[in-house]
């Protein structure tokens, strides 16, 4: 799978390609603030194809975006499969487009756990934060979507695939960028230069 993010200083790029992690939400981050240092009112498009991953990183992103860098205008752009805890990522844009073969995908929360020993009260309070951390990841699902919040919770029990047709028709996505569309309103540049040639990518 693909690993890792970073921005095009020209072109107002950030990219979050792979695993919703330490290193590509703190790579994502620092780009987020080197344009906002640089002009906090010219917009950026923000790439983002991802299995999922930590659901408190992508919370850290989504709290920069909307509340830290709030006057920053950024336009999220979900392209192949934008699942799990990259929705919250996602969800972060002011403007929320995707490519017509994007997929979204929900499920429960869960947690794994290799050679740890844990007794009854380590249980009893990791499955008091899963449930915490699920239902304020529901929570926001609902706000952007204008969804019920049990409606959320039923996409997630069930484990649920979105088209990027059906992401818009649920309010998750605003738009389907087309082929041959000239998207424009938040940034005159292409997205599709941020998956070019890695030599033009810098990485922080």
């Amino acid at each position: 799978m693909i690993s890792g993010g970073g921005c095009m200083i020209r072109k107002r790029h950030v990219a979050l390609l792979g695993d919703v992690n330490l290193e590509n939400c703190d790579k994502a981050i620092q780009c987020l603030y080197k344009f906002y240092e640089e002009d906090p009112n010219e917009g950026i498009d923000f790439v983002i194809t991802s299995l999922g991953g930590s659901s408190d990183l992508a919370f850290m992103v989504y709290d920069t975006v909307r509340f830290i860098l709030s006057d920053l205008p950024v336009r999220i752009i979900g392209v192949g499969d934008v699942q799990s805890a990259a929705i919250i990522v996602f969800l972060s844009g002011q403007e929320r487009i995707v490519t017509p073969n994007t997929k979204f995908f929900f499920h429960e929360f869960s947690r794994s756990f290799e050679h740890v020993e844990l007794n009854t009260s380590d249980f009893q309070r990791i499955t008091l934060q899963i449930i915490h951390d699920q239902d304020n990841y529901i929570r926001v699902v609902a706000e952007h979507t204008n969804q019920a919040p049990h409606e959320v919770r039923r996409w997630m029990q069930k484990g649920t695939f979105f088209t990027a047709a059906q992401a818009v028709d649920i309010g998750l996505a605003h738009s389907v960028w087309e082929p041959g569309e000239d998207s424009t309103k938040t940034n005159k540049k292409k997205f599709v230069d941020v998956l070019g040639a890695p030599s033009r990518l810098a990485v922080y």
